[in-house]
């Protein structure tokens, strides 16, 4: 599990806690009669909000309330990135001048500057395919091995289990034991196959642990196999992309709260916040 520090223990956009501090922010009240605001009601609740005939109507953030907000997702999504962090809040909320005070905070936060890789990574993605229908097709790799340090010594090491819709970027990803295809089968099954519809077909590399139990899973739940090739390898480059992000993502929560045990390493491993609007923003920015 994650351990939140204290200073951000308390989720910011409690109903109540927001619309008791929008209601002691002059300046914010006196939006509510000008053009492009308005009150609305959110379970009994009154607040201003910003309103654009394209979006839904969003909450205004408080002036007090702004610095503990980008704290909290900052932290909560693995120490996201500014874009993916302007992103997450406007959605649902808004403040004038939200994205430069995000990034801001972000440039200064001094874990992601120690501990995530500088600039790209790895080369640029190749063109996306149109998919007409989500969950038809997925794309599936592994990612590890990773060394944990408890107290400064190696104590386990794990690999995981990626798995991307590539038409709505829905990403899981689970913690395996060893490399073979048996873990790599019950993982799909588990985290894919019992969540989510069947995809038609599943594209993954020449590792050996897509070999065996795999295809057989595979071929047992009518999905057909599509193994990358040494002519084309960057067929699969959308989890190469996942895994740079995962890795940021991890690097960081483990140096930052270094785990005391096994079950603390363990419970950040399997907690480790990776979704689809992480993806977006990265592809965004390389296709």
């Amino acid at each position: 599990m994650l351990y939140y520090p204290e200073e951000i223990e308390t989720f910011p956009f409690r109903f109540e806690t927001l619309h008791n501090s929008q209601l002691q922010d002059a300046a914010l009240q006196q939006l509510r009669d000008q053009e492009g605001y308005g009150m609305e009601e959110f379970y009994g609740f009154q607040f201003v909000c910003k309103l654009d005939p394209d979006q839904d109507p969003r909450i205004v953030i408080p002036e007090a309330l702004v610095n503990d907000a980008i704290k909290w997702y900052h932290y909560v999504g693995g120490h996201t990135g500014s874009t993916r962090l302007y992103q997450t809040l406007s959605t649902h909320f808004y403040f004038i001048g939200l994205k430069q005070r995000v990034e801001e905070y972000v440039s200064t936060c001094d874990s992601c500057q120690r501990n995530k890789n500088p600039g790209r990574g790895v080369g640029e993605l190749p063109p996306r395919q149109a998919t007409e229908l989500p969950f038809e097709q997925v794309a599936v790799d592994s990612i590890g091995p990773w060394e944990i340090t408890i107290h400064g010594i190696g104590v386990i090491k794990f690999k995981a289990l990626t798995i991307i819709d590539t038409a709505t970027l829905l990403v899981e990803a689970g913690r395996v034991e060893n490399s073979s295809s048996a873990q790599a089968a019950l993982v799909f099954e588990n985290q894919w196959l019992a969540r989510y519809p069947r995809p038609l077909t599943c594209i993954f590399d020449q590792g050996t642990e897509f070999e065996g139990a795999f295809l057989r899973c595979l071929h047992r739940n009518g999905i057909q196999a599509v193994p990358t090739t040494v002519k084309n390898p960057q067929a699969n480059a959308i989890c190469e992309r996942m895994h740079s992000t995962l890795g940021d993502i991890l690097r960081t929560l483990l140096r930052e709260q270094p785990p005391a045990t096994i079950v603390d390493a363990y419970g950040i491993i399997d907690n480790a916040p990776v979704g689809k609007q992480e993806l977006l923003v990265r592809l965004q920015m390389f296709c």
